[in-house]
């Protein structure tokens, strides 16, 4: 049995290009090619953003392959669905799954748009093992958890699979299926080759921006595989010629006694490799700085969202700006540069009503943002509106108060432009607080180092959106 796994092309309007590989569908493969009971089995990877739609069709027909696996987020849903009807009408025998947050999240959406056969629901390396014995047995998939199919012209979903509990018995991503070399890395970097790892899965917060629905279906919300496990990896990767990694859970000290003893466990095994991970503010102790620095790690990702508290409780973030100011002045103790994540405009709804974050609020952050520049506690910053995508209570809150016009595609979510319209907010007053912050961003970045200038691509597309910011800016004045 022929395998191939990918993910979508890149879209009709734009460009983009991966920072990284696709690690659910490494882990896919390594987990199949270990687990399943079939003969003759390969598993073939393809970068889709590598390709424009015509070249990625060709690409997947002259493999013709017996399954098709495809990663969507929504955000890329509109071109995926085109290249799965795509491909079906050249190869009709190909049986197409699609998993990932968007078919978790929307699996009705994904069946009824597109010619997908199966979605897999959550979690998919145990789902998508089953699917492919069933397949080659050629046997029903009714008794498969955690999927989604037609039946009878509708759409019937099997009950949610229960999550893998020991995260150790998954095998490392099947990394021999890239060339790490085709990907220039995250657009902070010290050193490349540079890849990211899976620390842990899931969550233990609920922020209501937080869309990844494939970890939410279900307890527990957060798993965490072991140091050694850890270590492990970083070893193997270092040993085939990686020079930089990025931890991409959602936060790597959701457990802080757990995140100090992998940090230890690294720099056991492997000193001083040039580490980048995402942090919670609230969770960072002097043990847990003094760890990360003799690690390796450079640079702490820290989700800071708003300057006000109000804000902050309202999104369900579970942070005060005392932690922020206390967490970062600890970082920064230990010489790690930190890249800040902002939202603005956000919304959310108190006791049954609608609130939305206003200007003023906003002016306050971006101000918050700058005393933490000029105090040298951020470094770099990213300054996004906040976007509502399916699997995140933001969404339920924007569907309920017809905050979105609906005849918009996820696809034109790229958290630059708004895509709600919000009640005493108009667009001059967001294309205004965006370019200020945008503003701080070019400041910050020309004043520290660390940004990939390999990626020219993102580089190009962020300089046009500031330069488009701008003149909008200077011409509502």
């Amino acid at each position: 049995m022929k395998i191939v796994l990918a993910t979508p092309p890149q879209p009709e309007k734009g460009s983009y290009r991966a920072f990284y590989p696709q690690l659910g569908l490494l882990y896919l493969a390594s987990y199949a090619e270990k687990n399943c009971r079939i003969r003759d089995l390969t598993v073939d990877y393809v970068e889709g953003s590598l390709f424009h739609i015509d070249g990625f069709l060709d690409r997947i027909s002259r493999m013709n392959p017996d399954v098709i696996g495809l990663n969507i987020v929504s955000t890329n849903s509109s071109i995926a669905y085109k290249t799965i009807n795509s491909l079906k009408e050249k190869l009709p025998n190909s049986l197409i799954v699609c998993g990932g947050p968007h078919p978790t999240a929307c699996p009705i959406d994904v069946l009824q748009r597109s010619k997908t056969d199966v979605c897999i629901v959550g979690e998919g390396e145990i789902t998508f093992q089953q699917l492919l014995e069933a397949y080659e047995r050629n046997t029903s998939y009714s008794n498969i958890a955690g999927i989604a199919i037609r039946r009878n012209g509708q759409v019937v979903q099997t009950p949610i699979r229960p999550l893998i509990a020991d995260l150790d018995s998954i095998p490392f991503p099947a990394w021999e299926k890239i060339n790490i070399r085709n990907y220039q890395g995250y657009f902070l970097q010290k050193a490349w080759p540079d890849v990211h790892i899976m620390t842990s899965r899931g969550c233990p917060f609920n922020c209501t921006f937080c869309a990844n629905a494939v970890w939410k279906l279900t307890k527990p919300w957060i798993r965490l595989r072991s140091p050694e496990n850890v270590a492990k990896e970083v070893e193997y990767l270092v040993n085939k010629g990686v020079r930089e990694i990025y931890d991409f859970s959602a936060e790597f000290n959701a457990s802080e006694k757990w995140a100090i003893k992998v940090a230890d466990k690294i720099s056991d095994i492997q000193p001083g490799i040039p580490f980048k991970t995402l942090l919670r503010a609230d969770k960072i102790s002097e043990r847990l700085a003094s760890s990360l620095s003799k690690m390796g790690c450079w640079l702490a990702s820290v989700g800071i969202e708003s300057g006000n508290q109000e804000v902050l409780n309202g999104i369900n973030k579970g942070i005060s700006i005392n932690q922020v100011i206390r967490g970062l002045n600890l970082l920064k103790k230990y010489d790690i540069k930190v890249h800040g994540f902002f939202m603005i405009f956000n919304v959310w709804e108190e006791n049954g009503i609608l609130r939305v974050e206003t200007p003023e609020m906003c002016r306050k952050t971006l101000k918050f943002a700058r005393q933490l520049v000029s105090a040298g506690l951020l470094d770099h910053l990213s300054w996004a509106t906040n976007s509502p995508l399916p699997g995140a209570k933001l969404f339920d809150i924007a569907m309920k108060y017809n905050l979105l016009d609906k005849s918009i595609a996820f696809s034109d979510f790229d958290f630059e432009d708004m895509p709600m319209t919000l009640p005493g907010i108009s667009p001059r007053d967001i294309t205004r607080v965006k370019f200020e912050g945008m503003c701080l961003q070019v400041y910050s970045s020309f004043l520290h180092k660390g940004v990939n200038m390999k990626n020219r691509e993102l580089l190009t597309r962020k300089v046009r959106t500031f330069i488009d910011y701008g003149l909008s800016y200077f011409l509502s004045r």
